[in-house]
């Protein structure tokens, strides 16, 4: 049997999800792999094309995630939602940073959500009340990854001026970049 033009039914293939009776997500089709490859290598910030990574879309990936995470922070803070705001704040400014230590490095940046250690990275100099500022933010990072952690839950008015802050420092950090 055929599904079409000279595609042959066997080589559709649904591999089934062992806790179901059902196809899982992948499907194999044919040479689709290879295809999926070559789309990837194009089009994957993370892809190194001769050995170079591609500092251009990694720059525009991680600032343009940023932004997209402080307006998620003001939608949660405007929900009261205040610790999981302040966690997409400290998630704001982690991904901005991460974008600038693409553009000094030329390399993909460290795994970590230490926001001291990735201004460190950047070698960009900010003020004390700032970096104060970021230490503030890491407890707040620490309850959205581990549910046992407790951070104290601010006051609206605080959760704001928490919320403006990040929005100074993001502004900052991009127009260094």
């Amino acid at each position: 049997r055929f599904l079409g033009e000279g595609v042959p039914a066997m080589a559709l293939s649904y591999p089934t999800s062992a806790s179901a009776n059902r196809p899982s997500r992948c499907l194999r089709f044919g040479s689709c792999r290879a295809s999926v490859q070559a789309f990837l290598k194009k089009n994957c910030i993370f892809s190194k094309t001769a050995g170079v990574l591609n500092i251009g879309k990694q720059i525009e990936y991680w600032i343009n995630s940023a932004k997209s995470d402080l307006d998620t922070a003001e939608l949660l803070i405007r929900e009261s939602r205040y610790i999981h705001g302040l966690f997409f704040c400290h998630l704001a400014i982690e991904k901005a940073f991460k974008a600038h230590v693409v553009k000094i490095s030329g390399q993909i940046p460290p795994k970590t959500h230490n926001l001291v250690y990735l201004l460190d990275l950047t070698r960009m100099d900010i003020g004390r009340n700032d970096e104060d500022f970021l230490g503030i933010l890491m407890k707040y990072q620490l309850e959205g990854r581990y549910p046992d952690y407790n951070p104290v839950i601010p006051t609206e008015e605080k959760a704001n001026v928490y919320l403006n802050k990040t929005k100074e420092i993001l502004i900052w950090i991009e127009r260094k970049l």
